[in-house]
């Protein structure tokens, strides 16, 4: 069995408020349409914050970093040369925080998982967090590059197999998401609403298959991947001149509520899991037209996804970050009827792809 130990979270360092964003929207972009369709999809109130390692957007900001003018669209290699820095503090903060409450030794770390698809270099990420933490030079080292919202899926995944195949295995991994430095002036849908949507945060995660010291933890049971061909123009994440260019069709939800009822009971089948055993649903919130679908289509209130909505509401949409955001409000929010229950846990990303993981809730016992 595969234990998740710890959950660490953290954002951008500068909020920004619905408020200021609009006033960047309407500075930036000559047309005023895309103000006007920035202001609709605001009406909700579904996010009220979002979070960018810039300054930028900030009202009044005297030395903003990327956008210096209005007539100024930065380079794709200006965005990654701040993604190369900004993303190596968030992530490396947020290693240390998982390390730490973990309670494991750092030099018992065997793997490091480290997942984007914001920015990419080499040597990446994992080499500079695997020196910046002093970890052992012989820890093994694996990337989930571009791969969307669903990406920390992946990563989970990944850990859970190597745990099960080495039991002496200790697996770090962390996702982060920058996902501000692509903002384009740009006024078509596709650009305003992943400007609504999205914003910069970063999170890790320890697995093992030792027994963790903190309450309560959750297992890996096992996860699950279903390929939607027909969607497969709805997400799209193109590498362009002067940043990544998202594709987001609005008939996303519309393709979650058609298929997400049977991909989720063939899920449970497969796993042998009756759905009264699911006490807890953990649904990347990518957007609330994504979280309203969702709950339809498996018939639960929305209720049951709170944990989503609220981190929805507070940071937006981090992509492949987010799930792990959603999972440690979950543990901090745990009630301990829920003991052997489980979790059921998807994303949705490109492809159009929905990625799902049982996870089981359990207790030290005394």
């Amino acid at each position: 069995m595969t234990y998740i130990h710890s959950i660490e979270t953290s954002q951008g360092t500068y909020k920004v408020s619905q408020e200021e964003m609009t006033a960047f929207i309407g500075w930036s972009i000559e047309d005023k349409n895309a103000l006007r369709k920035y202001k609709a999809l605001q009406r909700d109130k579904s996010i009220l914050y979002k979070y960018s390692v810039l300054p930028d957007f900030n009202a009044a900001c005297p030395n903003p970093i990327l956008f210096k003018t209005k007539d100024h669209s930065p380079t794709t290699a200006e965005r990654m040369q701040v993604f190369k820095n900004e993303a190596f503090k968030l992530s490396s903060k947020v290693c240390v925080q998982a390390i730490q409450n973990s309670q494991v030794e750092k030099q018992s770390i065997t793997h490091i998982i480290g997942i984007t698809c914001t920015g990419v270099y080499a040597p990446g990420l994992e080499v500079e967090i695997l020196l910046e933490l002093g970890l052992k030079e012989d820890t093994e080292r694996h990337s989930v590059n571009f791969m969307g919202c669903h990406a920390a899926f992946h990563g989970l995944r990944m850990a859970d197999l190597i745990c099960k195949a080495n039991p002496n295995a200790t697996v770090l991994v962390f996702s982060v998401e920058l996902c501000s430095l692509h903002f384009r002036q740009n006024p078509s849908d596709d650009n305003i609403l992943s400007t609504y949507l999205f914003g910069d945060g970063a999170a890790a995660a320890i697995l093992s298959s030792k027994k963790p010291k903190n309450n309560p933890y959750l297992s890996c049971k096992n996860f699950g991947s279903i390929l939607l061909p027909q969607g497969k123009n709805d997400m799209k994440w193109d590498l362009g001149q002067h940043g990544f260019e998202m594709v987001l069709n609005r008939n996303v939800p519309s393709q979650i509520v058609q298929n997400m009822k049977k991909a989720f009971l063939d899920f449970l089948t497969k796993n042998k899991v009756s759905k009264d055993q699911i006490t807890s649903y953990a649904i990347h919130p990518g957007g609330k037209n994504i979280l309203k679908a969702f709950a339809e289509a498996i018939e639960i209130e929305s209720k049951e996804i709170s944990e989503s909505y609220a981190v929805l509401l507070e940071y937006g949409n981090m992509s492949s970050a987010t799930i792990l955001f959603v999972l440690k409000e979950m543990i901090e929010n745990y009630k301990y009827d829920r003991v052997n229950t489980m979790v059921y846990a998807a994303a949705f990303g490109p492809g159009l792809s929905i990625e799902s993981a049982l996870l089981e809730w359990n207790l030290i016992e005394n």
